[in-house]
């Protein structure tokens, strides 16, 4: 609530006064509304830009890994009359996987931080022409 009072005189005489009362609940009401909505927004940018980033950096590991994998797999076909090499290159080759899912772990710890699930890992991987 909010008051405007005045005094009225005549002659320098005090004959009377007048308020205005003005209820500033349905102002605050907006105000704290407008407040939430402004931090939900901030919020949902920080998600944004992390979900951005992790993008970011799981292409940037992708990249050079597929291109490993490839020549892993030729490689494979080419040594496949020889099991002692093709052993030592299937340790090898289950390495780019496991570096594949550190952006995935990044994204689950993430979207910790909001109230939604995160992607599940089969549907990353069955987005991937990888072999992981």
């Amino acid at each position: 609530m909010t008051l405007s009072a005045s005094l009225i005189t005549i002659d320098g005489k005090e004959v009377g006064s007048v308020g205005v009362f003005t209820d500033m609940r349905e102002i605050l009401k907006i105000r704290k509304e407008l407040e939430d909505a402004n931090i939900q927004l901030i919020q949902s940018q920080k998600i944004a830009s992390i979900g951005r980033m992790a993008a970011g950096v799981a292409h940037e590991i992708n990249n050079p890994l597929s291109g490993i994998l490839i020549y892993t797999e030729l490689l494979k076909e080419t040594l496949k009359d020889r099991p002692e090499v093709l052993k030592t290159s299937k340790r090898s080759s289950t390495r780019p996987c496991a570096a594949r899912a550190l952006p995935l772990s990044f994204w689950n710890s993430a979207g910790s931080l909001q109230a939604r699930s995160p992607p599940s890992a089969s549907t990353i991987s069955s987005a991937s022409a990888s072999p992981c």
